[in-house]
């Protein structure tokens, strides 16, 4: 995959500025700003629009990077095993879903697997996203529509890339968390990581752009048996590296291994989740999305927060320990996104109901119908 051009280092050195220049010009204003300055160098420097467009034609989107481009440009290793031996350690804290919760997700998953066939037999891509669905819905599903995975999502062009779709994009609030990248039958795993960085770095971008306080951002890429997770801190311009999880292709020992990937997964939507709260507990007014965001309900949400984050590290030793512990620590959870809007709209009248009353709910509904139609 042949690499576009961007704007690199000789460039910097020719105008005499700092490597960061790009994001120090940009900081703070708004597009009409920029492009207004744009046109006024375009103009003072006799450029043609012919002569800008073919400029950023050369700035790689993010399906088209490759890993000599993503390396040089943000001054990273060009090995991609010395890179993860080089690059800072970051992992949130291991939060465990309960045992009764991945005892579904393995018959649910067991059944995927019948029906779209294990990773050995696969012919289509597809197949190994829905597959993977399995698995992040009940990782997101705790959060009831605040945190939502919005697909085929456009991101903005930056100073390394022109944009383009990401296949999965986990998100609240309008903000960006973590970024999922798929890798396909004939890709390299290093130009997939050059995507899944610019993406990242990207939605870092995007989300200072819409006011909100600079976060991580997340990243996992992962082809159904190698689960690759990383970061990016835009307050240190830093990528960080997690864990590599290596599933077994058999499903026997395929569907046991994948509990730590959906426990991993979770963690980090929780820590991301955790951060982004209490960042907007303390974020002006004038700097927040929607006028929806009272500063109150997010803090009423964070004290929640903050019981349920330490009811999962809480000690366990048993199964049925675990099990009562993380379902509390899951509740609190519950009542602390309720305190917050949605990011999706919902036509039900219940809003988060609780595994009881959804439970219920199934039951009245299936009985009713199965009544009416005998």
């Amino acid at each position: 995959m042949a690499g576009k051009r961007g704007l690199d280092d000789d460039d910097r050195e020719v105008v005499g500025l700092p490597p960061n220049w790009v994001d120090i010009l940009c900081q703070g204003k708004t597009a009409e700003t920029l492009a207004r300055l744009i046109a006024g160098i375009a103009s003072q420097g006799n450029i043609t629009v012919e002569q800008i467009k073919k400029a950023k034609d050369e700035i790689p989107s993010f399906s088209a990077a490759n890993w000599p481009y993503v390396s040089k440009r943000f001054g990273l290793n060009e090995s991609i095993a010395a890179l993860l031996l080089q690059l800072p350690y970051h992992a949130p804290p291991q939060r465990r879903l309960p045992p009764s919760l991945h005892r579904t997700v393995f018959k649910n998953a067991w059944h995927a697997l019948d029906v779209f066939q294990e990773k050995n037999f696969q012919r289509r891509e597809a197949a190994g996203v829905r597959v993977l669905d399995t698995y992040m819905v009940p990782a997101l599903g705790y959060y009831h529509g605040r945190v939502v995975n919005t697909a085929e999502e456009s991101m903005a062009a930056t100073e390394y890339t022109s944009g383009g779709q990401v296949e999965n994009e986990i998100r609240m609030t309008g903000a960006s968390m973590m970024k999922v990248a798929e890798l396909k039958r004939d890709a390299t795993k290093d130009d997939y990581l050059a995507q899944l960085f610019l993406e990242m770095h990207s939605a870092a971008h995007m989300n200072e752009t819409l006011g909100l306080p600079m976060q991580r951002v997340y990243g996992l890429l992962c082809d159904m048996e190698n689960f690759m997770f990383f970061s990016y801190n835009p307050t240190q311009k830093q990528f960080s590296f997690d864990e590599h999880i290596l599933v077994d292709k058999k499903k026997d020992y395929a569907l046991p291994e994948m509990i730590a990937v959906t426990n991993k997964i979770f963690s980090i939507i929780f820590d991301a989740f955790f951060e982004r709260v209490r960042a907007l507990c303390s974020t002006p007014v004038a700097k927040r999305v929607t006028p929806r965001y009272q500063p109150q309900i997010w803090r009423n949400a964070f004290e929640l927060l903050k019981q349920s984050r330490a009811k999962f590290e809480e000690k366990a030793t048993t199964v049925p320990e675990i099990e009562v512990k993380s379902t509390e620590a899951l509740e609190l959870l519950r009542r602390a996104v309720t305190c917050i809007p949605r990011y999706n709209t919902t036509t039900s009248k219940l809003d988060s109901p609780t595994p009881v009353l959804l439970e219920q709910l199934a039951t009245n509904c299936v009985d009713k119908w199965h009544r009416d139609n005998l």
